[in-house]
């Protein structure tokens, strides 16, 4: 069985490849994505690395796939891309799944990429975020959600790769309209996560860093899923 850290960066890589070469001209408008049995071998990995590359496009209305014929590029401009506000979503309990297990292979990506290049900054910058996540715990959960929001944002920010990053923070900002404040327990449960995932950082310790994050963002998706209605 395929080590699910090892499968997001996989996924990453995937979305990533194929995001690039939309961004670049190489794929434009109506052209036809490759087989997934070409991807797999391009990218060398197995058809279920593929398949959820390509669910997350189609959630993001990057690709369209018609039954029987592939998949292919959207009919949305370049300078959307760029600016992915201006992308439209409809907005359901599947696409918010979709989009969540988007942020979830990002962010446990980024999390391995940003320890490996980590300096005192980044760590001070990250540790500003949880002590004021800790201020605003029992008194503002508004704030307290910015906070939160910040410091994944950073996490993705510190990988430093420029298409990455540009979805990510679309698919945030798509996800922040729909985050229900939740309730005090679960919040002080989150944010005993975020402390265990700071000092896995701080130890430059990459296993037990995957493994907090990789337990918050699946405790998160649990508890916002149920906030959804399908339209």
């Amino acid at each position: 069985m395929i080590d699910t850290n090892i499968q997001s960066d996989y996924i990453s890589n995937v979305i990533n490849g194929l995001t690039s070469k939309i961004v670049g001209g190489v794929l434009k408008p109506g052209d036809k994505i490759e087989s997934q049995k070409n991807l797999c071998i391009r990218y060398n990995v197995g058809t279920g690395v593929i398949r959820e590359s390509l669910q997350v496009l189609r959630a993001m209305k990057i690709i369209k796939t018609i039954p029987g014929k592939g998949s292919f590029v959207s009919d949305i401009n370049i300078d959307s891309l760029l600016n992915p506000l201006e992308i439209k979503l409809n907005f359901n309990k599947d696409t918010f799944i979709n989009l969540y297990e988007f942020r979830s292979i990002v962010e446990l990506w980024a999390i391995e990429k940003t320890i490996e290049s980590l300096d005192k900054e980044k760590i001070k910058l990250l540790g500003s975020f949880i002590k004021n996540m800790k201020g605003y715990l029992n008194l503002n959960n508004d704030l307290y959600i910015i906070e939160d929001l910040k410091f994944h944002e950073a996490i993705v920010q510190f990988a430093n790769n420029e298409v990455i990053n540009i979805f990510y923070n679309f698919l945030h900002k798509q996800l922040i309209n729909y985050i229900k404040i939740a309730g005090k327990e679960s919040l002080k449960r989150g944010f005993h996560e975020h402390q265990e995932l700071i000092k896995a950082i701080k130890n430059y310790d990459i296993k037990e860093a995957r493994k907090y994050l990789k337990l918050h963002l699946d405790n998160s998706v649990k508890a916002q899923a149920m906030h959804i209605i399908d339209n």
